[in-house]
């Protein structure tokens, strides 16, 4: 017996739906391995975090349904792990998910990033092979839930309007 795949092409999105610019609650997804190496030679270590909207933060700090958009996927968040620039960015969002405030930092790092393994192991031996996982305290961030400014810019390679993410705060 065959099989068939006939997706509805009229109900899905050929991307990641805009946001507007305004502060919004995700869930963060099952975080991702990002490993590659630049064309002059710079390899670039980190992890993709798919990002679910689960609303828009009205005035009065209700959160708001966006029909056709609660409930999405939207532009995911990379995370990088490669320059020693990096990390602070990075740290922001996991003080974020997992509850601290960055003025709370002193204390996520004696009762939480103690002992956290956020790392990117490559295996390289085969160049046209290379594996890379990411260490165990990635997955924690699944599930949880942050409170980000959607902004746009524009991205300087393709100079097409890319969604950005600023004023990484706790949900």
């Amino acid at each position: 017996m065959g099989k068939r795949f006939a997706p509805d092409m009229a109900e899905v999105t050929a991307g990641f739906y805009m946001l507007d610019v305004a502060e919004y609650i995700f869930e963060i997804g099952k975080p991702k391995c990002i490993f590659y190496t630049k064309e002059d030679g710079t390899d670039v270590a980190g992890a993709r975090l798919p990002l679910k909207v689960l609303g828009r933060v009205a005035n009065d700090g209700s959160l708001e349904e966006i029909d056709g958009v609660t409930g999405k996927q939207t532009a995911p968040m990379r995370l990088y792990v490669h320059t020693e620039g990096a990390f602070g960015f990075t740290k922001q969002l996991i003080l974020a998910a997992m509850g601290y405030s960055i003025r709370e930092e002193k204390q996520a790092n004696e009762e939480y990033f103690e002992g956290t393994d956020f790392s990117v192991d490559v295996n390289d031996d085969d160049e046209d092979n290379i594996e890379a996982s990411l260490g165990a305290s990635w997955a924690q961030l699944e599930g949880k839930k942050v409170r980000l400014t959607a902004d746009k810019g524009i991205n300087p390679a393709s100079k097409e309007e890319q969604q950005e993410y600023r004023s990484y705060q706790p949900a």
